[in-house]
């Protein structure tokens, strides 16, 4: 038996080739829980749940429309598909 041999043995370290085997990593106590509650749950979620689809983004999606429509009258809005700065490149 080499030293290598009762080493392994006696502190179990399974480690053969000279690799890192990521326990460190594996044994750290989870703390995904802790850091989803932390942050409050958003108010369109439990909206949501309690008035159910009575309460919907609909006066989101009518302000977000009517900003479009200023932008595009000033013609800063979002450019029809196709029509973006990559399909320019393209072109030259």
């Amino acid at each position: 038996m080499s030293l290598q041999d009762v080493s392994r043995r006696i502190f179990m370290n399974l480690n053969v080739v000279k690799h890192k085997t990521g326990t460190r990593h594996l044994t750290k106590h989870l703390n995904g829980l802790a850091v989803a509650d932390w942050y409050p749950e958003s108010p369109s979620k439990w909206m949501k749940r309690y008035l159910g689809e009575v309460w919907d983004l609909d006066g989101r999606k009518e302000r977000r429309a009517d900003q479009l429509a200023t932008l595009r009258a000033k013609g800063k809005g979002p450019p029809k598909k196709g029509a973006g700065k990559r399909a320019q490149k393209r072109k030259k």
